[in-house]
């Protein structure tokens, strides 16, 4: 028996074949193979025959058969897709995930062929009946398109071997197998019996070699691992370093992060894309890969785009020019979103666009957008393959950006799996674009993706992959009962006895106990040193050692520095002394400082709000919400009532007017509040939408204007009129909501609000709702007579003025107990005390403001925070767990 690859070299030159249980297996035995011929001194050689198994059974094939009448996997997974889901509509039952069901019912397919097995109707669930009409439907269709199933390769390869004695090699050498299905051990009997030597080479085990440790959790035992590496790698490159994973898929990420921090700090800390200095046999979904997520975010596009959809496109760098106009997109955004619109019909996108300044190359791929939107006729799923790269192509993608070596192997397979859709040509008819695009997508879902790199010493895999591999060195992380042996997972759509008898994979709790003593044992006979550990707690919940570790030596942890640039960094961190820079240099220009209202409102919040919005111009990306936002309605309140008291002006002529009269004229007063809203954002309102928001605006002013009825008689002096005031060294630019002259001839300063507005606010020495205090400030004080939010709310009981006023110019609500007792709290008992408190206050922010004072001291921290756009700037909250950096250490 032979024990060892290495034995079987000398034959492969003489033609014999090397058939392997996986992929890796057949490059390692290559590899293997070369440096013999090179270490022997020769210079060229006749590539052996190694090949996986499955790979060599298709060629096989090719060779007696017509190959081009086998399914590929696309075409299988969608043939199972579409039967499934007529079965569905035919039966109206409700399966939810078709795509998962297919592929359970193509597995169980495949167990059928691979264990000679077939199964009836009688005594079958209805899960099993359901299976068997499916893949009646399926040899139906595969014998009505003259296609083969893959699956049935080996069975027709053992009829036909008699026949084709000639053409097999004289020797065949297995590497790397733990068990064979029923159809592989027909298939190797049929070359025994027509002369082939059929070798099973099974590595000799020596057991003892395997030592355990355990960890904390699996971020501690994936660290240690790590470091471990990098110290075998120290001592000499040319090691073979395994790191078997039974749970690959859960923590490849941790993995693949760790382990470049430790091998490549530099790389991780430049954040350029590096080959990594180690390769891990599972991949990513083709889908998730930035180039093709970008293609199929664009070739799905329609209908109307959301915010996030616009401001995403603007910023992608995977269309044409986006490095070329990269600020300037990123300005549109902005600008855009200021806008505060929901959703853009793609048809009017480049009109809004238009209106902000965006490149004229975006605007073009706007509007091959709209055509390709345009284009939806039947098509075969080749011809939409076309016009998802046609469009692709004019909108530049992949991007005008140097690609890496990665993104550059991602763009051509995306490329090729197009060229997969077409060949569903054969087995679909004519589909409309969505449907293609569907297919597009489950295919790229479907897809596993490995980026090609240079051959490297360490070596990431699964139980699997690991099959018949050698190391000098292996560390198999995680193994807990949890892991190994698997529990049983029958297929659902065959009988559970069928599968136990015929011993199919994942079938019963013996096999798998069977199964996992047999993978042990090859595992730990893999390397002369091995290292098995587990983690004692996994996602909040202890483990169990797996029972096939119960008869290794424990070891302790290897305690091994890290080399992890963060890790580094920070224990070469300097003692750090804290130091509060509460003023910043004062503006000393003499030309005027302009603002708004805003300025001193950020002021009297939170001092670093205005140093940051209005000196250094920073400013977070507004979010827009579905439909129009608050802000939106708010102003289109402000422009409704602002339309109809300018037809109204005063109470005499309001209270001229019927019920109906009055309605009317607000339905008036809001379509023109939405048509000024509509013309300065250059974006149409969809009409049913449009028609809602009229109707609503008229019937909250509606609301509102039955309270001003009530009022004593007055004019309205003046509507969202701006002024510029100027207190200190500061010009702030207003914009009164309304001026009206009461009846005893004085002013009342009143200003919109949708909300709650509180006037307790007024009284405090940081005004935080200056506006109206502001409105104030140039107007001598026996001019006033009244200041006041006017709050417009849908019902009638929640709307009222609220400020304060003299005795003598009443307002409907204002002058209550709670005011006059702040009035009374803060010595201002009288109406012209208070006017003077607020130009003191007033004053105060300015000059702050001006002086550079700009610590961060939100005056209420929960209230002031919720909404500030700046956390990540002044990063207030931090300071909280300050004192955690220095007990941890920075863990």
């Amino acid at each position: 028996m032979i024990t060892r690859t290495a034995d079987i070299f000398p034959r492969l030159t003489d033609g014999a074949l090397c058939l392997t249980a996986t992929n890796r297996l057949a490059r390692q035995i290559m590899d293997e193979f070369d440096q013999v011929m090179q270490s022997s001194g020769r210079t060229a050689w006749m590539r052996p025959s190694i090949l996986p198994f499955d790979a060599w059974c298709r060629q096989l094939y090719g060779t007696f058969f017509d190959e081009d009448r086998l399914l590929n996997s696309i075409q299988a997974t969608y043939l199972w897709e579409t039967i499934i889901e007529r079965d569905i509509e035919a039966s109206q039952h409700q399966l939810l995930q078709i795509a998962p069901t297919a592929k359970k019912a193509r597995e169980a397919e495949r167990l059928l062929c691979s264990y000679n097995a077939e199964i009836s109707e009688q005594g079958s669930s209805e899960d099993q009946k359901a299976f068997l009409r499916w893949r009646s439907e399926w040899k139906q269709l595969l014998e009505c398109h003259n296609l083969v199933d893959p699956y049935t390769i080996q069975k027709s390869l053992s009829a036909v071997l008699p026949e084709q004695a000639e053409s097999l090699p004289e020797q065949i050498f297995l590497v790397g197998f733990d068990d064979f299905n029923p159809a592989q051990v027909e298939l190797i009997d049929a070359l025994r019996r027509v002369g082939s030597e059929v070798q099973v080479v099974e590595p000799e085990q020596e057991p003892g070699s395997a030592t355990i440790c355990t960890a904390p959790d699996t971020h501690a035992e994936i660290v240690r691992c790590a470091r471990w590496v990098r110290s075998l790698l120290a001592q000499a490159e040319q090691l073979e370093i395994g790191i078997v994973v039974p749970a690959l898929e859960g923590c490849q990420d941790d993995i693949r992060r760790t382990l470049q921090a430790e091998l490549d700090p530099a790389g991780r800390v430049s954040g350029i894309d590096c080959p990594l200095p180690f390769n891990m046999s599972l991949g990513t979904r083709l889908a998730d890969e930035g180039p093709v997520a970008a293609a199929l975010e664009i070739l799905s596009f329609s209908g109307n785009l959301s915010q996030d959809q616009v401001s995403w496109l603007l910023r992608t760098p995977y269309i044409g020019a986006a490095t070329r106009f990269l600020a300037q997109r990123g300005r549109t955004d902005f600008e855009l979103r200021r806008k505060r619109i929901g959703s853009f019909p793609l048809y009017r996108l480049k009109n809004v666009l238009s209106g902000v300044q965006c490149d004229t190359e975006f605007l073009e791929l706007t509007g091959k957008l709209v055509a390709f939107q345009k284009s939806d006729r039947k098509l075969k799923p080749g011809g939409w393959a076309e016009r998802f790269a046609d469009l692709l192509q004019g909108c530049g993608w992949p991007g005008d950006r140097g690609r890496t070596s990665r993104e550059y192997q991602v763009v051509s397979r995306f490329r090729r799996l197009l060229t997969e859709l077409a060949s569903l040509d054969d087995i679909s008819g004519p589909v409309r674009r969505g449907t293609a695009l569907g297919m597009l997508q489950r295919l790229a879902r479907q897809t596993d993706f490995q980026a090609e790199s240079s051959a490297s010493r360490v070596h990431v895999l699964g139980l699997l992959e690991a099959g018949g591999l050698r190391f000098d060195h292996l560390w198999v992380l995680g193994l807990h009962a949890g892991v190994m042996p698997q529990p049983a997972r029958p297929n659902p759509f065959l009988p559970i006895d069928l599968q136990r008898r015929l011993r199919m994979p994942h079938a019963d709790p013996q096999h798998e106990y069977e199964y996992a003593q047999r993978i042990a044992g090859r595992l730990f006979a893999s390397a002369p040193e091995v290292i098995v550990s587990r983690p004692l707690m996994v996602d909040g919940m202890e483990t169990r050692p797996a029972f096939c570790v119960s008869g290794l030596t424990e070891r302790p942890w290897p305690e091994l520095p890290s080399a992890s640039p963060v890790d580094t960094l920070f224990a070469a961190r300097p003692r750090l002394d804290a130091f509060s820079d509460q003023r910043v240099a004062p503006i000393v220009s003499r030309k005027p400082v302009r603002g708004g209202t805003a300025t001193l409102k950020e002021q009297a919040l939170c001092p670093f709000r205005a140093f940051a919005h209005h000196r250094l111009g920073g400013k977070g990306l507004e979010e827009s919400d579905i439909g129009l936002d608050n802000m939106t309605r708010g102003t289109l309140v402000h422009s409704t009532l602002e339309f109809f008291w300018r037809k109204v002006e005063d109470s005499s002529g309001l209270n001229a007017l019927s019920e109906a009269d009055t309605g009317q004229l607000l339905l008036d007063a809001a379509e023109k509040a939405v048509a000024r809203e509509e013309k300065s954002k250059r974006f149409d309102i969809p009409s049913e939408q449009r028609q809602l928001e009229i109707e609503r605006l008229a019937l909250r002013c509606g609301v509102w204007i039955s309270l001003e009825r009530e009022r004593e008689p007055f004019s309205v002096v003046s509507m969202e009129q701006l002024h510029e005031q100027v207190i200190g060294r500061l010009h702030i630019r207003t914009k009164i909501d309304r001026i009206d002259r009461l009846a005893d001839g004085r002013l009342a300063i009143i200003d919109y609000k949708t909300g709650k507005p509180d006037p307790a606010q007024w009284f405090d020495q940081r005004i935080v709702e200056p506006q109206l205090p502001i409105y104030c400030h140039d107007l001598d004080n026996d001019e006033v007579g009244a200041v006041a939010f006017a709050s417009i709310r849908a019902r009638s009981k929640d709307c009222r003025f609220s400020g304060v006023a003299r005795e003598s110019a009443p307002l409907p609500g204002i002058n209550d107990r709670r005011l006059q007792q702040l009035l009374d709290e803060n010595g201002w008992g009288t109406f012209d005390q208070l006017l003077e408190n607020w130009k003191g206050a007033l004053q105060g922010l300015a000059d702050d403001f001006f002086s550079g004072k700009v610590e961060v001291d939100p005056v209420e921290q929960e209230k002031t925070c919720q909404y500030c756009d700046l956390m990540t700037f002044c990063r207030y909250h931090e300071s909280e767990y300050w004192p955690l950096w220095e007990v941890d250490g920075g863990t």
